[in-house]
């Protein structure tokens, strides 16, 4: 009977153990999507895995990332939708506890010059709609703009480098190489990336 007991214990207390990480996992990634969504690149980068920073120092992923949303040539805004976060199961490799996070994102670009005839703007939607990235893109002729929505990917990651708390890095396949030097081959593989 005590070993039934301890076994049930036992199977309670890592059943609440999982179940607590996932819970604090989903926390954790809403604060991020928040940040992301506000474009608080500092905010943001707290809550991103720090190997990342070796490879690109913070200041100069915060001055990339100002550029890309605010150019010349085109300023984007991101546009609030329920992102509808789907998690895949826990895994731990190489010492990393990590879950593969999909989740709608949706954005407007406002372009700022060359965007006023027909030609452009279909050549513009066009490209875009040929990246295979997005799957709504709508343009907005009166604002100069597009609309578009995607599928992104996100890695949930919690190891001794996040202090094992969970930390976030986006993956777009067009980016394996830079995902396999911060995360390592393994660690995508079990992904299925």
């Amino acid at each position: 009977m005590k070993i039934k007991i301890t076994a049930l214990l036992l199977f309670i207390t890592a059943f609440s153990a999982q179940s607590q990480t996932i819970e604090n996992l989903k926390a954790e990634t809403e604060k991020m999507y928040q940040a992301t969504f506000a474009m608080d690149f500092d905010k943001i980068f707290s809550y991103t895995y720090p190997k990342l920073f070796e490879t690109v120092p913070t200041d100069e992923l915060k001055t990339i990332m100002e550029q890309a949303f605010d150019n010349e040539y085109m300023k984007i805004t991101l546009e609030k939708v329920n992102p509808a976060f789907k998690y895949s199961p826990l895994k731990e490799v190489d010492g990393k506890k990590l879950s593969l996070i999909n989740y709608k994102t949706a954005m407007t670009m406002v372009f700022k010059q060359s965007f006023d005839t027909d030609e452009a703007q279909q050549s513009v939607v066009e490209a875009i709609k040929a990246s295979g990235k997005f799957s709504t893109v709508t343009l907005k002729k009166e604002q100069k703009a597009i609309y578009a929505e995607m599928e992104s990917v996100m890695i949930g990651i919690s190891d001794t480098t996040t202090g094992n708390k969970w930390k976030f890095v986006n993956y777009d396949a067009s980016q394996a190489e830079m995902a396999k030097t911060i995360l390592g081959e393994n660690v995508l593989k079990a992904l299925g990336l």
